[in-house]
């Protein structure tokens, strides 16, 4: 259990140490590496703590566990402004690629991924709003406010994920139209040859 213990804390050290990193980064490219990293350090967070749950390890007074908690708070200010630029980075990146179609659907599929995960950011965060109500009854209309704000973004990143999904599809369905044409083809040069008797 103590290296459990131990493995927590480092993992949260890691956390914080990337996450003021992330802040303080001004390339938005390096702030997507930065950003890769936390959430590796997110995953095993979880996997620790699960653990700790499994084995009825009440974490409720764990020092790390608030300064985790803490930081994550810090790092959701910044995420969505690093998702809109990266956006814009990343599209100029593709436009001077002779990979256009490779790297474009590598960005998108990135991209939703990330609309995910921002999703179950406001998930959590709607969660830690509806426990916060019971326990800050004076502070409803604060509390509604934040809901609202919440509802819409995550309305806006449901539709975001509903058009890079049409994107994808569209991608998927040229290819299959540019297989069938070259077949097309291919069976009309053929039936062509065989008419004229070279075949």
């Amino acid at each position: 259990m103590k290296k459990l213990f131990k493995k927590l804390s480092k993992t949260v050290n890691i956390y914080s140490n990337l996450i003021d990193t992330f802040i303080e980064e001004k390339d938005t490219n390096k702030k997507f590496i930065i950003y890769d990293k936390i959430k590796e350090q997110h995953t095993i967070y979880l996997e620790i703590k699960k653990e700790l749950k499994e084995a009825k390890i009440d974490l409720t007074d764990n020092d790390d566990v608030q300064k985790f908690k803490d930081y994550h708070q810090k790092l959701q200010l910044h995420e969505r402004e690093l998702l809109f630029d990266g956006v814009n980075v990343k599209e100029k990146l593709v436009k001077n690629n002779d990979g256009y179609l490779d790297r474009a659907t590598e960005i998108n599929r990135n991209t939703t991924q990330q609309l995910l995960d921002g999703l179950r950011i406001v998930e959590e965060t709607r969660q830690i709003g509806q426990t916060t109500v019971e326990t800050l009854e004076d502070n409803k209309d604060k509390i509604k406010k934040i809901n609202h704000n919440l509802d819409e973004t995550q309305g806006e990143l449901k539709l975001a994920n509903t058009l890079m999904t049409r994107f994808l599809k569209r991608i998927a369905t040229d290819k299959v139209i540019i297989a069938f044409t070259t077949l097309v083809f291919g069976g009309a040069t053929g039936i062509g040859l065989h008419s004229a008797g070279i075949i």
